[in-house]
């Protein structure tokens, strides 16, 4: 696992990669987005993001503004993570099957046989809600997801959320569910 790098393009570039993203502010999220959702664009790839509503705004203003989401470059499907959660979840638990049709069904309709790239909020919001353990189990299932669909997949996480030291095992088994462990600069 490493620690950091500066950009995502490297991370990549092989098939079924899942990253993890800490980040201190929105700002350093949000351009490493861009930068995400830019060099999928240019690959050809998909893209699906399930997001937040601030975030969705705030990034598809940036991509807009920036030409990335311009008319013909590509797919791009945004999601509502609350939403999605509210589908997939069974007794505050993300439910295997549900998940697995849910997610599924969106990674078929933009896929359409080619590898797509994925941005998902939804383990943030359950974090964020004090559901650390069905985080960390939507984590798993996005790597059972991995074995039948062709996706690179990137998470975030707020890194105040892992601070204290009652979070060390947790961010520890956060991080053992990701190929690769990306961290803002400054942390």
């Amino acid at each position: 696992i490493s620690t950091s790098c500066p950009v995502f393009g490297s991370l990549f570039l092989h098939v079924n990669h899942h990253a993890v993203f800490f980040y201190q502010r929105e700002v350093f999220l949000i351009n490493h987005l861009v930068q995400f959702a830019k060099e999928g664009l240019d690959k050809g790839e998909p893209l699906l993001f399930v997001t937040t509503t601030d975030h969705r705004i705030v990034l598809q203003r940036r991509l807009l503004n920036e030409s990335v989401l311009a008319p013909f470059k590509g797919v791009y499907l945004a999601m509502d993570a609350t939403d999605t959660l509210s589908r997939i979840m069974v007794d505050d638990w993300p439910d295997q099957d549900l998940f697995m049709k849910e997610i599924g069904d969106m990674i078929r309709l933009i896929a359409q046989g080619t590898r797509i790239r994925i941005y998902g909020e939804m383990v943030s919001v359950l974090w964020a809600r004090g559901q650390c353990n069905a985080a960390i189990q939507l984590e798993k299932l996005w790597n059972k997801l991995a074995t039948q669909y062709e996706f690179a997949l990137l998470c975030a996480y707020r890194s105040s959320d892992f601070e204290g030291p009652e979070k060390v095992s947790l961010r520890r088994d956060v991080c053992a569910c990701h190929s690769d462990v990306v961290s803002a600069p400054g942390l």
